[in-house]
């Protein structure tokens, strides 16, 4: 997880509770902006579905290319290369929530 330390695994990482402040960026006003924000939102649905996403094959094939062009249209870059992701997987029930059900975000 970091360059030189040993990975100690998920299960030991330290958690400390701190109480923040949680907003819907798709109410904000004015809406974010890559050149406001550092990031912004637009609706881009996949043609991948839940279970597809546990296919790298799928993912590489069909996925890459829409994040690619997506990614090209939205920021104006002439190449987009996706050189990593994670497939996030585990058997921890939720590692976050630390032990406690998924909450939503917002009641």
């Amino acid at each position: 997880r970091y360059i030189d330390v040993p990975d100690a695994g998920e299960l030991v990482d330290e958690h400390h509770e701190v109480t923040v402040s949680m907003h819907d960026a798709r109410q904000a006003f004015p809406a974010p902006t890559l050149e406001s924000c550092g990031f912004t939102l637009v609706e881009a649905p996949t043609r991948l579905r839940e279970k597809q996403f546990k296919n790298e094959k799928t993912i590489r094939e069909v996925y890459f290319p829409e994040l690619q062009k997506l990614l090209q249209e939205v920021s104006g870059a002439n190449l987009v290369h996706i050189f990593d992701y994670t497939l996030r997987e585990t058997g921890a029930a939720s590692l976050n929530a630390r032990g406690q059900q998924n909450q939503p975000a917002m009641p």
